[in-house]
C-alpha cells in the first residue's frame, strides 16, 4: 500500500503544484484547505481512519479524472498529510457501487459512540475536499456528515460495520 501511495503521490506532484497556482482555495495548509495544520499530538490521538477499495478506486470518474493517480492519489494525499489513516482493501464487497470509502471514527469519535460511515462514488476534488474538512473537524462521532456527502452514504443498517 505504501508503495502505491508513494507512486501516486509522485505522479500527482506537478498536478498539485499547478492546482496551487490556479486555485482560489489554496491556503498555506496545502491542496485542501488546512490539511497540513494537523498537529502531531492530535494526529496520534484523534486521527480518523479511511478504508478504500483499491480495486474500485477511480471507477466513478474513470478516464475523465484529470488528477494523475486519480482518486487513490487524493486519498493517499489525505493520509500523507495526517488527515486520516488510510487502509486499502482489495474488496469491500460493494463492487457495484464504485469508489467505496469508509470513514472510521477517531478515538474521540469512538468515545462518542461514532460508527464507521460508508460512502459510494466518493470521487473528485470537491467531494474529497469536503471529506477532508469533515475528517479534520473530527469525522464520525464528532461531527455530523456534511450535507454534500449525505447522498453518497451507503445504508448499512443491519450489517456489521468495519
Amino acid at each position: 500500500m505504501l508503495r502505491a501511495c508513494q507512486t501516486a503521490m509522485r505522479e500527482m506532484e506537478d498536478h498539485i503544484t499547478a492546482a496551487f497556482n490556479r486555485s482560489e482555495r489554496h491556503t498555506q495548509g496545502g491542496y485542501y484547505p488546512g490539511v497540513l495544520e494537523t498537529s502531531p499530538a492530535r494526529a496520534a490521538t484523534s486521527t480518523p481512519g479511511l478504508t478504500a477499495c483499491s480495486l474500485c478506486a477511480g471507477e466513478t470518474l474513470g478516464e475523465t479524472d484529470t488528477m494523475p493517480g486519480g482518486q487513490l492519489a487524493r486519498l493517499c494525499r489525505l493520509d500523507a498529510a495526517g488527515v486520516a489513516r488510510l487502509t486499502l482493501s482489495e474488496c469491500l464487497d460493494e463492487c457495484e457501487r464504485g469508489d467505496v470509502v469508509v470513514a472510521r471514527p477517531s478515538g474521540a469519535g469512538r468515545e462518542a459512540a461514532g460508527r464507521p460511515v460508508w460512502f459510494e462514488r466518493l470521487a473528485g476534488d470537491e467531494p474529497t475536499a469536503r471529506l477532508c474538512q469533515w475528517l479534520q473537524d473530527g469525522g464520525p462521532g464528532v461531527e455530523d456528515v456534511p450535507e454534500e456527502l449525505v447522498p453518497l452514504i451507503i445504508d448499512r443498517a443491519g450489517s456489521n460495520d468495519m
